[in-house]
């Protein structure tokens, strides 16, 4: 009786500890998002007077171009940041896992420096590399090439995103590497395993918490960038949040807006909850748990 008790007890502590969070979510998130389903269901169109019955014209408006096109764009600048930033961060993520001292401190510095500068400041870096008139442009007329640049194209923006993020793919790769026993691999190498099996049967199973926890950021952040598409992209490059600052604040479709923004939300959910599925299954499978 008195451990039920004591349980009972501990459970109502936890909740009550957990209130002021919940709380704070449904002020500071659902509440937002219960604006957004209201808005989305007004009659959609410029300078939409956000009145009337409900309706679903502003999601049906979504099927139509541009947006497809759009969206798919979107998703697959982020996609490719997602799987660069993995390919880059991993090797990063190793060296840095198996650094100490001094060279460890001097690894992470270099690692979360560009974190100290703005966004905006790194894209306009960005523009002076790749512009036609900047460093690019002027190794192509050195080498005999025409002057030519890469900005306003997809390039452009994906070496910028990937560049962005890939300090948070890396943090998120070290916290799990350093959780491995380095004995584990010691193991595999004694039972005649090479190095790239070791790294197939033990490493990456082990890293695999922290390769979904990273993949996780930089796919949100990549479907949810707005400065980087906007300064190196162009009219060809456009994303859905670009989309959605115009009808926010040129066309004032706040409907159509809102109903964009809930399909990207639901989207960036659905991939952090599938990431995390396939990390658990994966899991259960390498490790028959």
């Amino acid at each position: 009786m008195r451990t039920e008790r004591r349980e009972r007890e501990r459970r109502r502590v936890g909740a009550l500890l957990l209130l002021p969070a919940l709380l704070a979510v449904a002020a500071f998130a659902a509440a937002p998002i219960g604006v957004l389903i209201r808005l989305s269901l007004f009659e959609p169109g410029p300078l939409a007077p956000l009145e009337g019955a409900a309706s679903f014209a502003s999601f049906r408006a979504l099927a139509e171009s541009p947006y497809p096109a759009v969206a798919l764009r979107t998703l697959r600048l982020a996609a490719l940041t997602t799987l660069l930033t993995a390919l880059l961060g991993f090797p990063a993520a190793l060296a840095l896992s198996r650094s100490r001292g001094a060279w460890r401190s001097a690894q992470l510095l270099v690692v979360v420096s560009p974190l100290l500068m703005s966004i905006v400041v790194r894209a306009y870096g960005w523009m002076l590399l790749l512009g036609r008139q900047g460093f690019l442009g002027g190794l192509r007329e050195a080498v005999g090439l025409p002057r030519a640049g890469l900005l306003h194209t997809e390039t452009a923006v994906l070496l910028a995103l990937v560049e962005s993020f890939l300090p948070f793919m890396i943090l998120a790769l070290t916290a799990s590497l350093d959780r491995i026993d380095p004995r584990l691999i010691e193991a595999a190498r004694s039972l005649g395993a090479s190095p790239f099996r070791a790294f197939c049967r033990v490493t990456l199973p082990l890293a695999l918490p922290g390769l979904v926890a990273g993949a996780s950021f930089v796919m949100v952040g990549g479907l949810s960038a707005y400065a980087t598409p906007a300064l190196l992209g162009g009219a060809a490059t456009r994303t859905l949040v670009l989309e959605i600052y115009e009808l926010v604040a040129v066309t004032f479709d706040w409907p159509t807006a809102a109903a964009a923004s809930l399909a990207l939300l639901a989207a960036a959910s659905a991939l952090v909850a599938a990431g995390a599925l396939v990390s658990r299954r994966r899991t259960a499978a390498w490790f028959g748990a």
